[in-house]
């Protein structure tokens, strides 16, 4: 294709709510993170071997029931509150901007673990009880997060 010559339409969707087919031995619950396995992009909940980086947040829970594809949830991106991890990996307001990783589908950590946590979002906020508000964009952070490669 070569470069534009005149003004075109151009398609447009928000990338806000999506909609993905849920593992077979999974169940994703209302309100937790949810990702997409490597191996053949059914949906489970965020932090499970083998799966990438947060997706979005469900709106409803939903069952595999023994069957990949046989559901499908459906997540929303945008800005949502987590639990904090603790110790070494504890979130403050010193990190907000930085990248942070999901521990589960509830909880997120300041680092990958050594690799083996994958990416939840951008960390924008932390609340006076310790709660981390997380900006969940796939895509908008670059493939290391925050940084960029």
């Amino acid at each position: 294709m070569t470069a534009a010559i005149q003004g075109r339409a151009t398609a447009r969707r928000e990338n806000l709510l999506i909609n993905k087919p849920v593992s077979g031995s999974a169940t994703i619950y209302a309100g937790t993170m949810f990702a997409l396995l490597a191996a053949d992009g059914m949906a489970v909940p965020a932090g499970t071997a083998g799966s990438g980086q947060a997706l979005a947040v469900a709106r409803y829970t939903v069952s595999g029931e023994g069957t990949d594809g046989l559901n499908r949830v459906d997540g929303e991106r945008g800005c949502f509150k987590f639990a904090n991890s603790a110790a070494g990996d504890e979130i403050t307001h010193a990190h907000i901007g930085q990248a942070c990783y999901a521990v589960d589908d509830q909880t997120v950590a300041l680092t990958d673990g050594s690799g083996s946590l994958s990416l939840a979002g951008a960390i924008a906020d932390v609340d006076s009880d310790g709660d981390v508000w997380v900006q969940i964009m796939p895509g908008a952070l670059g493939p290391a997060g925050p940084a960029g490669p």
